[in-house]
């Protein structure tokens, strides 16, 4: 890859779980940061429905508001993160946000009265105060978040040789699933035993850890420094919209993706709804869905990058797709629980795989001076698919009777199970368009 030090500048320890030294740093402090953003999730969740908004039948819309406010940055800020974050140095640009998050935290602690600070007192904030408060840090430390992703993903190229970097992303997700799982739970344990306060203190923690960790990854120096364009701000970003336009590898992969996205985005709206309607399950083994999920993800993730290496990170993409198209279709059909439980653990290893391998092909075909750009276009069209899928699933659920049903190939249809077997043709979809175009060998690699 273009732009990255020699492989000897690397310490590089093929049999070392965390490959070296300042990969295991990294990963260290983005996992216990993550585990303070689940954390911190939940709590925000329980603190708005048993405290702010308890027993008001607004409470829905302000927990809508909290999700809105933490996505708008995705759509806002994301597309224009990348000029910066490819202008600035990574590490050091990593190091302010987490600071800033670190701050924020402790500036909502205080503004919500959740924490008094000795010198300052306590505050007692109205609703609409307390509400906007947390909506406006959510906004904040969703924005920083828009500049330390992209420049996660590039020092992870800086730090990796290309043939440990399939293993890399799969240790990565294999940390976002434990703290997928761990992460609620002790979020409500410590809400409901000592309170919000100590939950916010955490995740501000968590963030200084980061900083810390981050702070002591050493990197090579790059063999051709980063510097602003003559042509400015709007020139820059031109410049990484064109490039991604006319590489073929990553208008492959945002198409496949978006296409991907529309449909599993449904599972994330309409999944609870079939647990009841289609699977005839109660309501509180919906956890137990979920768990399962991120089980599968968490295994999936460990031999992701061992199946990236045998099939080459495209191959593993396409087939992920197309795998994913097959086991969502199948349980759309499923109508008992334990079925569909297995279902959605084998699941997870083809997400996995599939998400393990999306960021070693994109580094591979970006050079270093456009990473932050080709992330910055990648995140944002993500996120508007995810949404779009979520708004016009539940549009069209909500639009149907629930007792709605059709018999046709033998099989009963309903309104839920229907968009999910929809969902499932567009990741077929999106797998055969992959397979097409998506290539292993030459073609492959970064322009200059």
């Amino acid at each position: 890859m273009q732009g990255i030090a020699a492989p000897d500048a690397v310490p590089r320890v093929r049999h070392a779980l965390l490959i070296n030294r300042s990969f295991a740093l990294l990963w260290t402090g983005q996992a216990i940061s993550g585990l303070g953003d689940m954390a911190f999730n939940t709590t925000l969740a329980l603190w708005i429905v048993t405290g702010v908004a308890r027993g008001q039948s607004w409470a829905p819309l302000a927990m809508s508001g909290v999700l809105a406010a933490a996505a708008l940055p995705d759509l806002l800020v994301g597309p224009f993160a990348g000029v910066f974050v490819d202008r600035w140095d990574r590490r050091r640009t990593m190091m302010l946000m987490d600071a800033l998050r670190t701050g924020l935290i402790v500036l909502l602690a205080f503004l919500t009265g959740i924490v008094s600070l000795p010198f300052l007192g306590s505050v007692h904030p109205s609703t609409a105060w307390a509400l906007g408060s947390v909506y406006l840090v959510a906004l904040l430390t969703g924005s920083c978040s828009q500049f330390f992703n992209p420049a996660k993903m590039g020092i992870l190229g800086d730090l990796m040789p290309a043939a440990d970097l399939p293993r890399a992303s799969g240790m990565t997700q294999a940390a976002g699933s434990v703290t997928l799982l761990i992460g609620p739970p002790l979020g409500t344990v410590v809400f409901f035993t000592v309170g919000a306060g100590p939950a916010l203190t955490f995740n501000a923690l968590s963030f200084a850890v980061s900083w810390l960790a981050i702070r002591s990854i050493r990197v090579p120096v790059p063999m051709k420094v980063r510097s602003r364009n003559a042509r400015g701000f709007w020139g820059e970003l031109l410049e990484g919209l064109r490039f991604f336009a006319g590489n073929r590898t990553l208008t492959t992969l945002l198409v496949a993706a978006v296409v991907a996205s529309l449909g599993a985005g449904a599972l994330n709206t309409l999944d609870i709804f079939f647990l009841t309607r289609n699977l005839h399950a109660p309501l509180r083994l919906y956890g137990a869905l979920s768990a399962v999920e991120g089980a599968g993800l968490l295994l999936g993730s460990l031999l992701a990058g061992t199946i990236a290496l045998r099939l080459g990170v495209q191959r593993t993409i396409w087939l992920g797709l197309l795998a994913m198209g097959v086991l969502f279709a199948l349980y759309s059909r499923l109508t008992a629980f334990a079925p569909a439980a297995a279902v959605i653990f084998v699941l997870g290893f083809p997400i996995a795989a599939v998400n393990s391998s999306l960021v070693p092909l994109v580094l591979r075909v970006t050079p270093d001076a456009l990473v932050g750009r080709v992330f910055s276009v990648l995140g944002p069209a993500l996120t508007l698919a995810i949404l779009v899928s979520m708004a016009v699933s539940g549009y069209i659920a909500s639009s149907l009777p629930a007792n709605l049903h059709t018999n046709w190939l033998g099989m009963r249809w309903g309104a839920v199970d229907t968009l999910f077997t929809g969902a499932g043709l567009l990741l077929l979809v999106s797998g055969v368009y992959a397979a097409l175009r998506l290539h292993d060998g030459s073609s492959a690699e970064a322009t200059p």
